[in-house]
């Protein structure tokens, strides 16, 4: 029986993928480097570094104007345009009422709380971790072990709900169960312990009535 969801934030809760592919991409024209959104996706959907660092050895880009002007892009993003993947909302809200507990653990910054509280959402949930944390970044366990010792979680307990390997990787290093949400059915995660194509899947896998 899972009591403890830790969820990752970005294209997991929130369908932000749009926004931070058209942010980079405009960014990156700003540069003169004009690459296609598709290609810009498959390298985000690995992780912020590896795309950063692909863009740093195929063309030679200054890394800190090129963060610098992204997250320029990223803040002119009006917080109601970025919502809750279907059904999100509704089950982090059963979770709250069925006495089970909801964290996010995301290598985000503090924009993650803004778009919590634009939508009504931070009070279901009892702790979150973002990058503001210092934590070693995913698939580093450290700010899951941090969560576990703080909250005093039994492991059995947890289950590190994410859209990318190093999500499902971060829950295996410190010893808790892992979903992978595979949004794009792409089936790239192996070692998952679940796998799940929507949110309405997790009803089964939390123990929920829907």
């Amino acid at each position: 029986m899972y009591n403890h969801i830790i969820w990752d934030f970005d294209g997991t809760l929130f369908d932000t993928y749009p926004m931070l592919v058209d942010s980079l991409r405009r960014a990156l024209i700003e540069m003169k480097i004009n690459d296609e959104y598709d290609n810009i996706m498959s390298l985000m959907r690995i992780s912020h570094g590896h795309t950063f660092e692909h863009y740093k050895n195929k063309y030679n880009v200054d890394l800190d104007i090129l963060k610098q002007k992204y997250d320029g892009f990223r803040s002119e993003v009006n917080l109601s345009d970025v919502k809750p993947f279907p059904s999100a909302d509704k089950i982090i809200k059963d979770v709250f009422k069925a006495d089970k507990k909801n964290y996010i653990y995301t290598n985000r910054g503090k924009s993650v709380i803004d778009y919590l509280e634009h939508h009504n959402l931070i009070k279901y949930f009892e702790d979150i971790v973002s990058k503001e944390d210092k934590f070693e970044r995913k698939p580093s366990p450290e700010a899951l072990l941090y969560l576990l010792t703080k909250h005093n979680i039994n492991k059995e307990e947890a289950i590190m709900i994410g859209d990318r390997d190093i999500d499902v990787l971060a829950g295996k290093n410190a010893g808790i169960k892992s979903c992978y949400f595979d949004i794009f059915s792409d089936d790239q995660v192996k070692v998952a312990d679940y796998v799940v194509n929507s949110i309405d899947e997790l009803y089964k896998v939390f123990g929920l009535e829907k």
